[in-house]
């Protein structure tokens, strides 16, 4: 999933452990055609995998890999649940005040 951010601004997402994949969120920053930079991967918390991040403005994308069971199970499709917010640095320090 690509992003463009045009100011500042703290992103958060979420996604709970899944019974069936594993899997690994990637933040990257987009500097042209096959050319970024990993930011963060997530990190696993109380059954949750979590990016929290301040950006400053410009292009990312949202990097899911991963590993599946489910075809050796005989299972259908899986989905991942992702909660995806973005707030401007602004706002968020407003909101703290």
């Amino acid at each position: 999933m690509s992003f463009n951010l045009t100011e500042p601004s703290v992103l958060r997402i979420l996604a709970p452990v899944h019974k069936h994949l594993d899997f690994e969120l990637i933040l990257n920053e987009e500097h042209g055609p096959y050319n970024h930079k990993t930011l963060v991967k997530a990190r696993q918390e109380d059954q949750h995998s979590t990016i929290f991040a301040q950006l400053d403005e410009g292009s990312y994308h949202i990097k899911v890999a991963f590993m599946s069971d489910a075809a050796v199970l005989q299972l259908p499709c899986q989905t991942i649940e992702l909660e995806f917010s973005v707030m401007t640095v602004q706002r968020a320090l407003a909101k703290a005040a």
